[in-house]
């Protein structure tokens, strides 16, 4: 098998994980029937992972991040906050898909966003802030 085909077989939706929304006290459940919050699952199951390389003093860096304006905001900030605040803890960078568009701070056009006008864009103040914060 090719790398790229490994790769690519390795980004297949998972069978063994529910996501049942931010929303819900036990928001992650395995196949085994472990149930975590999300804040747990990213923190211990996904970047707990990774503590061998920034142990070993290298840069890990998200390249793109964001959440699609069909989100609803409150959890697209909840979800970013959960992420932003353990990439600020083990010292990585991140870059957002885009500034201005469906997922960035600009024009999102997201519906339920009190938009603040800002030479002539729509800017998500609360995101905005968000992002400044981390």
């Amino acid at each position: 098998m090719a790398p790229e085909d490994s790769w690519s077989r390795s980004q297949l939706p998972r069978p063994d994980l529910r996501f049942a929304g931010f929303d819900t006290p036990q928001a992650v459940t395995l196949a085994d029937g472990t149930s975590y919050t999300a804040a747990y699952f990213l923190k211990t199951i996904t970047y707990d992972k990774w503590q061998p390389v920034f142990e070993a003093g290298q840069f890990v860096m998200v390249g793109e991040f964001a959440v699609l304006n069909l989100t609803p905001h409150d959890v697209a900030l909840r979800w970013m906050e959960d992420n932003l605040r353990e990439w600020k803890a083990r010292n990585m960078g991140w870059a957002m898909w885009n500034f201005r568009g469906p997922f960035g701070i600009l024009d999102s056009n997201r519906a339920d966003v009190k938009y603040e006008d800002f030479h002539g864009h729509k800017l998500d103040r609360k995101m905005l802030e968000l992002l400044k914060r981390y």
